[in-house]
Parts: structure tokens; sequence; C-alpha cells
């Protein structure tokens, strides 16, 4: 058994890929977010795809321009919404559709932004640009996500290899792009950005394919 905890911990530890700080595009990204209010960051990423402890908007239901404007999504379903809320409360004007909060099971503390014209991710679903994905995120510090690159052996490897079965119909390429094309973040009070994104952890699927195929 402590052998068995031991091994985890190792594995936990070198899963851990030290992150470098936001940069321009996160300044950029919370100075055109101007609905989201004084004392919160977006804490925005480039190439990074948050995977999240839950899903409260889909994006390929909920579509916005920008991720700036994706971040102020997630800011005002946090605002409005969570356990205890009307399910029918609106915190969202979609171009005149109302978005409710439904039975939400907590606020959103992170999202997910689509900005390329089709955004690759090993599963079965076409995403688009646009997308908005309004999530939560338990592990501020060190959440998983994939990216910012995709390792060559992963991108090079046949299509019957790949993580997840996507077919040809859903990514018409021969490999995957080099480069995630997604945009993620994660809200905090700006006093608090030195603990956000300081790590981030592979994805399974990340693990198991290196594991199996690589180095990666």
């Amino acid at each position: 058994m402590l052998a068995h905890l031991l091994l985890s911990l190792a594995d936990a530890a070198v899963d851990l890929v030290p992150l470098p700080p936001g940069g321009e595009f996160a300044s950029s990204v919370d100075a055109r977010a101007a609905s989201l209010g004084q004392g919160l960051s977006c804490n925005a990423r480039d190439g990074l795809d948050l995977a999240g402890d839950a899903a409260y908007v889909w994006g390929a239901n909920f579509h916005v321009a920008s991720a700036s404007q994706c971040c102020e999504a997630c800011a005002a379903h946090a605002a409005a919404c969570g356990p205890g809320e009307d399910p029918k409360r609106s915190y969202w004007d979609d171009s005149g559709r109302q978005l409710r909060c439904g039975r939400s099971r907590g606020k959103c503390n992170a999202w997910v932004f689509c900005a390329a014209e089709q955004c690759f991710s090993y599963d079965i679903h076409v995403h688009r640009r646009g997308e908005c994905w309004l999530k939560h995120e338990s592990n501020s510090t060190a959440p998983i996500a994939g990216g910012p690159t995709l390792p060559e052996k992963m991108r090079t490897a046949p299509r019957s290899q790949w993580p997840w079965a996507v077919s040809e119909k859903v990514w018409p390429a021969a490999q995957p792009p080099e480069r995630v094309q997604w945009q993620s973040g994660i809200m905090s009070a700006t006093t608090d950005q030195h603990r956000v994104w300081r790590y981030v952890r592979r994805p399974g699927w990340y693990r198991r394919f290196c594991n199996k195929h690589g180095p990666c």
C-alpha cells in the first residue's frame, strides 16, 4: 500500500508542468473584458484546453466573439447562478436569447474559448470558432489542461493510435495541429493571480498515449 502511494505521488509530481505568467495575451483579455468588474482577472492563457471538473454551459450551443467575452459570460454566471438560485434566472443575453442558470451545481470560475476556424480536440465533435465553454475548476493552481503544444510523437502517430478516435469527417487533416487552438482562463481576484496557473497537470489521455507509444 505504501509503495503504491509513493509511486502515485511520484507520478503526480512528474505530471506537474510549470507555466510562465500569462503576459501580453492575459493582459489584453482582461483589458477587453469591460463588464468583468474591478478586482477580477480572467487569467487567460493561449494554447491551453482546460478540462475542468464540471461544465455548466456547452460551447457547442453557445458562441461568443472573443476570449474576453467568454470570460465575461463566466463572470455573469458566477454572479447570478449557483445552488439555491432560481433556475429560471437569466444571466446572459445571447443576441436576444436569454441564457438561464438552470439547476447549476455551482458557479463558473473557468472558461474555454475556440479561437480558430476549427479547434482540434480528441473527441467526436466538430468544434467551431467562437465556442465558449463555462466550467468549474477546483484546482486553480494546477488544473488539468492540454497544450500549449502536442508532442511530435502524438501528431505523427497513425490515426488508429490517437488517444481518442477522431474520424476524418470530424478532422479531415492527416495530423492534429502542433499548437493547441483553444484559449482558457480561470477567474480569480486580482490579488490571487499568483496562485492561478502555476502548473498544469497532463490529461489522462496524454499520459496513457505517452506511456504506451512515447516517449513524448
